[in-house]
């Protein structure tokens, strides 16, 4: 393909810029070629890409390829210029001219067709000479970039684009002259690197955004006012002039034209003109200035100058007219204002002005819009402006600076390029190592009294020079202090890190660091002479990767300055040179290529250099080591670098599972040694190095572990805050944070080491989770650095055998778990477990300060179980002992499990079963040969643990006292005491709430704290005599009935079943310990077995509700089969069935030792059923308020009386029982506030009642819980359609609302349909928040304007059916679609059963999707944010984009959205990552395999049958021809027909489609497709696209595709979901067809 069009351009030409590389290339393009065409052109190729896969071989340089631009993540064309290395190329955009480098990952091949020439002309400027670009000659080219500047070019005949002119066509500016006057400022300008700043403009320039007209410019003596002030550098200005009704008129025309539009249809493109809605809800011309994501735009208002972010849904095109009409908002600059962080009282100022005054142009230089103002009372505004700024501020932070590069002058022509004499032969010596490409040498004759000199008068000026105050220049020469040796050197500023830090090369060593401002300083010009080194690159060097020896050996030659003999090639003198060590005659380059590490794959010397191309200075990129939590098994990095072998001895270093352990080999145990040594030295002798700048994620450093507190390095890959890190210890795979005053930074030669560690996973284990056993054996294995043999052929699949016991790992590890009776939880292998080589020891603990308890002891109630039970608490200081907890649990992690049976009463460090962290504890009783009860003494808790959960701990850890004791009380028989009454319960609950109080026992004694009493210290009430006293009163029979409750006692509502079955909890002195008391029960009966015996009807048992995790208290009410019950949580009031396995039968003082909730009803009123008024009421009462008890009879028959409002709400139900006419809707139901043109049109909606006893289907639009679910019927989702297309025909005549209010109905529209609606929200005067009543758990924000009257035709419930399961099914249903029986009709629910056949799918998402719609005739917005459909470019999936045109007429665009139905419509079901599924197999399909779950086939057998019936006697449309994506029906070669969408569309009135059922394309003809009903719709896409992951098709041979197609064609098949790729692509394993790939070969 020519690269160019061999243009016939005459001189005189319209033309406008479309790329800037450097001055001497230049890209442009004739004005009439920026057409729709082109823009057309450009969208093709943009489409194509996306859905695309990537190039997968290396490219050939100068091939036409198509690339994804870093610039707005668009497809464009491409030439490939050169390899950077395996995965990244350097491109050029052919049709914009501007080059990048692109991974391959996001490079296509594209079809000849597009191997169009391109319509860019390169050119060179007459006159400008090829010099860095400096601050204004970049904005002043930005600017005839984005804005499409039409020029007028002229050159000679003679030498065609070579030394043209450009001349602007608006203003009549010779461009070559205006860049020259401004590169002539460069010595007051900062150089600045064109590519990459001029990036953002080369692409996507909209040539609406240009204008004929003359742009606004300012004069001296205009009148302006400030719009927008951001800083003095950034003001944006209107003249007063021009803010007449006719920039009003303008405003409110492009709001009213925005209002009307629908939201764009594509992602803008950088500096497109679009329509935006701002925070206050009103539309603005913006220009799109960043992409934040596919959802999220940076966008400057362009008529007020402010950047606001807005989402694509409040993005608008907008139309020629509004874009062509030139913004009056201008940007200028306030001279002689210093660019620093305004205080408060010039913000004031400045407000104060823009708010009340109009300022008048004292001083405007046109060139650079500089501009001085002054006050209509002919104050200079600058000048004020300034004195408040440095008012009572003598010092300005320079954090405070705005990088202001004008004002500093750069040292760069100080330094004349001189390059040192070096010829052949020559004595030199190693002063700098980066890298092997880039090393520096100085010539030993030159390390003379001169060069000490001139070290010594730097070092010595900056040790008492102040820091510098202002932001540096790129390229600047300055002094810093070194990390190294915290000497003073000259420094070259190569680039900003951040608003403090820099990074900078010490010119006279070739080192580079980061160094702070505040270690950086000016030096005079005295010291500007040339440095004395040189940079080099070795000849011969054969690897990149060093090692240990290595690194040591360049050390080495740096810290003895050895002298070296340098030879090279003349031509290139500083290319490939040899460096021979002149004592010994040695080569340094064959040393090293000894000493490095080996690799395959040598990067290749032959690229070509392109010379338009100028790389930026940066630091080394250090080797991309991840952490131990994301490590890429087989990368490159670590095969290439460690190649472990077969049979090779190794040792654990860390593990996180049995998929994730860390292995070394042996031999490199010295080479680790070395390396531990070196970096512990070079941490040590530094100190603390961050002081002043932080640490950069990604970082290699030197971290202190908390471990043994050496410094090992470290790769930081999180920042915690400000002052912790996470840290990867990378040369033993574990995790920790580390505080930033242990971080210390490494230099090069350290950091560039590779980890000798490697990722393996273990082969054969017969479980998922490791056990506590098994945790232990490999931290032993990790501790005694047990040397074992690796066998393997992956090393996601590794044998391990201990050598000193001809033991395999995992077979014993499978041991272990199949001997083990109690199963631990997961432990996350973090920092806690330690590596070889590290022991925590316990004097490191730091030991908090916890006073004993004594006699008179001051303590707290910690918890109140029974009389029986009681945990106090001594005072303690929380942080300590949290800290403690912390470290004590650390050091049991690294000790060894007690080998002998545990003693009673003895303390160990004791491994909890609820959470694996150890805590002191003793053992209290021996349950059975592995089993012991045991109390911890920090927690307050018991648990039942086995013996290898004990950890023997030195005598000094068991000696630290207590902070929670376990007491009785004296004096109280608990046989006799042992229930609580109301007023003990009540009393206790005051005692918890943290009271202090005085404890006396006899100390001598060893039982004395199972007799204490208790004192109050503030009443000095005796705590045990009191307790007795209300214990003995007269009470009730028994705590669990309601007759607890008594006259003016303070309820609140817990459940409302009727108004004779309400339950109320009782709020006990202000405060509820009904949270405590479940945490403690829960706990309890967690250790508890299952019941063994049938609990009984009335029963009370503990219960865990399904799904749950915590136990409650329950009465049994009646069996559902031999497994399950159905129970009330008498706490709580509602009803579950639960299994028999999740009961448990606690003790008789956990059942009655806090209060219940309690049954009463309300004196006066019936038990019968309530209109839906009184429930709506009820419900919003007991949600926010609570109520005294007025009266009680022995009925427990109750007055309510409000706390809040004193309302009595016996008599308030009773006056709402009385007016049984008000018809309030609630839940489903629709208001009718805000109606004021009530009209008697009979309402139109029909509702369906499913019949009792009949099986039938339903699909999900919202689940309320566990077993309540909103579902639409086969026959509610026919009557939404029916409303649907109603609404749509009576859409003409509907009426906006004239004002709002909460529950009003109304009809909102959400392109490209009409939905019933509900206000649920007010949020403002012009926004409101609506609710779609036919939908489900879905709102919307509104304008007020899009809001219509409800017509009382449409008025009426919800079309959703309210179910209610019992009993609960132990599967997961699906979310989208099960089949029920109905049993029962009841006021506002269906009780119903669900059948557990073929269509209940086990895999799909449960709670995850709640709320959504999740089927195609309950309507989907387009604008919900909520419904990700898989708009994914990078799949080659023609069925996952979405239809988009564009129209300019919306009805047009309502109507052909409302009839055609697209890929949105079937949405594919979810399949859950790890779950084991029956697969139907179908086909195969390129790379992949297309299976369906086999749960569906009998579902979609149904389905299918309907289909041919409908094709059968169906009127077809003659004129119906599919529109691409459109859904369909397709007759296949077998003449059946099925569900298709249509992917292609020839000309030839052949269409091509896929079945969206059986993963097949077909090419078929017109008259073999018709129109897809909607009532095809309601089952899912089924045909999934599966790929392999150990067996991957392009490695399937012919025999194994034939066999795999011919045995197993609609075969269902066990697999495993590994992982989502896109909505209708998975990654799965499949033993079955791994078989067959491994039994034929490949």
């Amino acid at each position: 393909m020519p690269e160019q069009i061999e243009y016939s351009l005459p001189s005189g030409s319209l033309v406008y810029m479309t790329g800037v590389v450097d001055l001497k290339e230049i890209y442009i393009r004739k004005l009439e070629d920026h057409d729709d065409n082109h823009e057309h052109f450009l969208d093709m190729i943009n489409e194509f890409c996306a859905s695309a896969l990537p190039i997968n071989r290396p490219l050939v340089i100068g091939e036409i390829v198509g690339a994804q631009s870093t610039i707005d993540d668009n497809f464009y064309r491409g030439k490939v210029l050169k390899k950077i290395d395996d995965v990244t190329y350097l491109l050029q955009f052919i049709d914009f001219g501007d080059k990048d480098n692109v991974p391959l990952s996001k490079i296509f091949e594209i079809p000849k067709h597009f191997m169009t020439p391109s319509n860019v002309i390169k050119i060179t400027l007459k006159g400008v000479n090829n010099v860095p670009l400096n601050e204004d000659a970049l904005s002043y080219i930005s600017n005839l970039l984005s804005t499409c500047e039409p020029m007028i070019i002229e050159f000679s005949p003679i030498q065609p684009l070579k030394d043209v002119s450009l001349r602007t066509v608006n203003s009549n500016e010779n461009v070559n002259e205006r860049l020259n006057e401004l590169l002539d400022k460069n010595d007051k300008t900062s150089t600045a690197n064109v590519t990459n700043q001029l990036e953002p403009d080369n692409v996507h320039i909209d040539k609406n955004t240009c204008s004929n007209g003359d742009l606004p410019k300012l004069k001296k003596g205009d009148s302006v006012y400030i719009t927008t002030f951001i800083n003095v550098h950034n003001c944006f200005v209107r003249k007063v002039e021009d803010d007449n009704d006719e920039f009003a008129n303008l405003i409110e025309t492009v709001n009213l034209y925005c209002s009307a539009e629908t939201p764009i249809g594509r992602l803008p493109k950088l500096n497109d003109l679009i329509g935006a809605k701002s925070i206050d809800g009103s539309f603005y011309r913006a220009k799109v200035i960043k992409k934040v994501n596919d959802n999220s735009y940076d966008v400057k208002l362009i008529d007020y100058g402010t950047d606001e972010n807005v989402t694509l849904s409040d993005i608008v095109n907008l139309s020629s007219e509004l874009k062509q009409l030139i913004p009056t908002a201008i940007l200028v600059k306030l001279k002689d204002v210093p660019s620093i962080k305004l205080n408060e009282a010039a913000r004031k100022y400045i407000s104060l002005i823009s708010e009340n005054e109009a300022l008048i142009i004292d001083m405007i230089d046109n060139s650079t819009n500089e501009v001085i103002f002054k006050t209509e009372n002919n104050e200079n505004f600058n000048y004020r402006l300034k004195e408040l700024i440095f008012e009572n501020n003598k010092e300005i932070n320079i954090n405070d600076l705005i990088e202001n590069e004008e004002e500093f002058k750069s040292d760069q022509s100080l330094l004349e390029c001189i390059v040192p004499t070096v010829k052949p032969g020559s004595v030199v010596y190693l002063t700098a190592f980066i890298n092997m490409n880039e090393m520096y040498i100085r010539k030993l004759e030159d390390y003379d009294d001169e060069f000490h000199n001139l070290l010594e008068k730097v070092n010595e000026f900056c040790s008492t020079a102040k820091p510098i105050k202002r932001p540096l220049i790129i390229g600047q020469i300055v002094g810093a202090q070194s990390t190294l040796d915290d000497s003073f050197y000259r420094g070259k500023v190569l680039k900003k890190i951040d608003d403090v830090t820099y990074s900078i090369q010490f010119i006279d060593f070739g080192d580079k660091d980061n160094v702070p401002l505040s270690k950086i300083f000016e030096i005079p010009t005295d010291f500007m002479i040339p440095s004395t080194i040189l940079e080099i690159n070795l000849k011969g060097i054969k690897s990149q990767s060093l090692s240990i020896e290595a690194s040591n050996y360049i050390s080495n030659l740096l810290s003895t300055y050895e002298p070296l003999s340098i030879d090279f090639d003349n031509t290139f003198p500083i290319k490939d040179v040899t460096l021979v060590i002149i004592k010994n005659n040695e080569n340094v380059a064959e040393s090293l290529n000894k000493l490095l590490k080996d690799e395959d794959n040598a990067t290749p010397n032959n690229i070509v250099e392109d010379e338009c191309i100028k790389e930026e200075e940066e630091l080394t990129e250090l080797p991309n080591i991840s952490s131990a939590s994301n490590v890429i098994r087989d990368s490159k990095f670590y095969d290439e670098t460690i190649m472990l072998k077969n049979e090779d001895i190794v040792y654990i270093t860390a593990y996180i599972d049995l998929h994730n352990i860390y292995v070394r080999k042996f031999e490199s145990y010295v080479e680790l040694q070395n390396l531990v040594e070196n970096v512990q030295t070079c941490c040590t002798q530094q100190g603390k190095a961050y002081e002043s700048k932080s640490p950069k994620l990604n970082e290699i450093v030197g971290a202190q572990s908390s471990v043994d507190g050496c410094f090992y390095r470290a790769k930081i890959i999180d920042v915690t805050d400000e002052n912790t890190y996470e840290m990867n210890f990378i040369d033993f795979g574990f995790d920790e944070s580390v505080n930033v005053a242990n971080i210390v930074p490494l230099p090069i030669h350290l950091q560039q080491v590779t980890p000798t560690i490697t990722l393996v996973g273990l082969d054969g284990a017969s479980f998922e989770e490791l056990n506590s056993e098994g945790h232990n054996y490999l931290e032993s294995l990790i501790s005694l650095c047990e040397l074992m043999k690796i066998e393997f052929e992956d090393l996601n699949k590794v044998k391990l055998t201990v050598i000193s016991q001809n033991l395999n790992v995992i077979d014993h590890l499978n041991n272990l778990h199949t001997n083990c009776t109690t199963m631990d939880n997961t432990i996350i292998n973090n920092s806690l477990q330690l590596n070889s080589g590290m022991k925590y020891i316990s004097n490191d603990i730091s030991i908090p300060l916890i006073p004993p308890l004594t006699n008179k002891s001051i303590v707290t109630i910690h918890a109140f179980i029974s009389l029986k039970d009681i945990y106090i608490s001594v005072p303690f200081n929380k942080a300590e002992v949290d800290k403690f907890l912390k470290d004590f649990s650390v050091y049991c992690l690294t000790s060894q499990p007690i080998t002998i049976n545990p003693v009673i009463g003895e303390v160990y460090g004791i491994r909890s079963s609820t959470d694996n962290s150890f805590n002191r504890g003793a053992v209290e009783e021996k349950l059975s040969e592995d089993q012991y009860r045991v109390v911890f003494y920090d927690l307050g808790t018991k648990d039942t643990v086995s013996a290898s959960s004990f950890v023997e701990i030195p005598e000094h850890l068991k000696q630290i006292p207590r902070t929670i004791y376990s007491i009785r009380l004296k004096d109280i028989d608990s046989g006799i005491l042992n229930n609580l009454n109301a007023q003990a319960m009540s009393y206790v609950n005051m005692l918890c709430e943290n009271l202090p109080l005085i404890i006396e026992f006899d100390e001598k004694s060893p039982n004395g704290l199972n007799a204490v009493t208790l004192t109050t210290i503030k009443t000095q009430q005796n705590v045990n005599n009191h307790l007795i006293k209300l214990l003995v009163q007269k009470e009730r029979d028994s705590p669990e009935t309601v007759q607890m409750l008594n006259k003016e006692d303070i309820v609140y509502i817990s459940t409302f079943v009727d108004l004779q079955a309400i339950y109320v909890r009782r709020i006990n002195n202000g405060t509820d310990k009904f949270k405590s008391f479940l945490e403690n029960f829960s706990s309890s009966c967690e250790l508890e077995n299952p019941i063994e015996n049938d609990p009984k009807i009335g029963e009370i048992i503990a219960a865990r509700e399904q799904g749950g995790t915590k136990f409650y208290r329950a009465e049994v009410i009646s069996r559902v089969d031999d497994n399950y019950f159905y129970v009330c949580f008498i706490d709580f009031g509602s009803w579950d069935t639960v299994h028999k396995s999740n009961i448990v039968q606690p003790s008789e003082s956990q059942l009655q030792n806090c209060p219940p909730t309690f049954m009463v009803g309300l004196h006066g009123l019936d038990a019968g059923p309530v209109n839906p008024t009184i429930l709506y009421y009820i419900k919003n009462i007991s949600q926010k308020e609570t109520f005294l008890i007025d009266s009680i009879t022995e009925q427990n028959k109750v007055v309510l009386i409000s706390v809040d409002t004193q309302c009595n709400i016996n008599e308030e139900i009773k006056k709402l029982l009385d007016n049984r006419h008000i018809g309030q809707h609630i839940q489903n139901d629709v208001y009718a506030n805000g109606d004021n043109n009530i009209n008697t049109e009979k309402c139109v909606i029909k509702y369906y009642k499913p019949p009792l006893d009949v099986a039938i289907q339903v699909w999900v639009a919202e689940k309320i819980s566990s077993s309540k679910y909103f579902v639409h019927t086969y026959e509610s989702r026919l009557e939404f359609i029916k409303l649907e297309n109603q609404m749509f025909e009576d859409s003409n005549t509907f009426e906006s609302v004239k004002s709002v209010s909460v529950n009003m109905p109304c009809i909102v529209f959400i392109s490209p349909s009409w939905y019933r609606g509900e206000v649920l929200k007010v949020i403002d005067k012009a926004k409101i928040k609506v609710g779609l009543v036919d939908v489900g758990n879905f709102s919307v924000d509104r304008s007020i304007k899009e809001i219509f009257r409800m017509p009382s035709k449409y008025k009426g419930k919800s079309l959703l059916l309210n179910i209610e399961i019992q009993p609960e099914p132990q599967e997961r249903l699906s979310v989208t679609t099960f089949r029920i029986v109905p049993k029962k009709h009841l006021d506002n629910v269906t009780v119903v059963e669900v059948l557990l056949g073929s269509t209940v799918d086990q895999s799909y998402d449960d709670l995850d999707n709640v709320g959504l719609p999740s089927f195609s005739s309950t309507p989907i917005p387009e604008d919900s944010g909520q419904f990700q459909f898989n708009n994914s470019r990078n799949e080659s999936n023609l069925l996952c984009t979405t239809l988009c045109q564009e129209t300019t007429c919306s009805t047009e665009l309502s109507k052909r959205f409302s009839n055609m139905l697209t890929i949105k419509d079937v949405q594919y079901a979810r399949w859950l990552k790890g779950a084991v599924k029956t697969l139907t197999f179908l086909c195969v399909n390129g790379d992949c395999l297309m299976m369906r779950d086999h749960l569906i086939d009998d579902t979609l057998t149904d389905l299918e049958a309907k289909i041919q019936e409908h094709c059968m006697t169906a009127v077809v449309d003659p004129l119906y021809t599919p529109a691409k994506n459109e859904l369909c029906l397709a007759k296949y070669y077998d003449n059946l027909w099925y569900r298709a969408i249509c992917v292609n569309v020839s000309d030839d009135n052949n269409y091509t489609v896929y079945f969206l059922d059986w993963g097949l394309e077909y090419l078929t003809n017109v008259k073999d497709i018709c129109k897809m009903p909607k009532d095809f719709v309601y089952l899912p896409a089924t045909a999934h696209k599966c790929y392999l992951k150990d067996a991957p098709l392009s490695k399937w041979s012919a025999s194994t595709m034939h066999v795999v197609s011919t045995e197993l064609a609609l075969q269902q098949l066990q697999c495993t979901i590994d992982d989502k790729l896109t909505n209708d692509s998975y990654m799965i394993s499949c033993a079955s067809i791994k078989d067959l790939f491994d039994a034929n070969p490949q």
